[in-house]
């Protein structure tokens, strides 16, 4: 669950013509980031996982210094025993060609600080065992989807 003032920020910028995305500016940004990370049941992607993810979307190793995740229904480990991190997402968006490859690499360089609009989460599958998974945001250095 999204707090509500994330929400109140998504409302004012559909009311400015935004419908999916939003590229903002470094305080914003921040602001929306503090909110995020101060959900309790925020999820921190390992090392070693960030590490996969750049090495699959050819980015500089070391640069995803984190990308965290919230659960749409609160649950942080999969059955099977896996906890739900960035990598369940970003994987399944690469096996499923949900978006371009230079579509989700720039995004993940950061290029711009870019808001996508999360409404109803983001599914993606548990990378151990392929049950689905349900994000209600995941952000990281110039990109969040809340």
């Amino acid at each position: 669950m999204q707090p509500s003032a994330i929400n109140d920020i998504k409302l004012e910028m559909r009311g400015r013509g935004f419908t999916t995305k939003a590229f903002v500016d470094d305080e914003l940004f921040a602001r929306i980031v503090g909110l995020l990370d101060d959900q309790p049941e925020r999820i921190d992607t390992p090392p070693d996982e960030l590490r996969f993810i750049e090495g699959r979307l050819d980015l500089p190793m070391g640069h995803l210094e984190h990308f965290r995740i919230t659960a749409a229904d609160g649950r942080t480990t999969c059955d099977c025993g896996r906890t739900t991190t960035a990598l369940d997402i970003v994987s399944t968006a690469l096996v499923n060609r949900t978006h371009p490859f230079d579509l989700m690499r720039d995004a993940l360089l950061g290029f711009r600080n870019t808001l996508e609009f999360a409404d109803k989460g983001r599914q993606g599958d548990c990378y151990a065992c392929g049950r689905a998974v349900l994000a209600s945001s995941y952000w990281t250095s110039g990109y969040m989807y809340a």
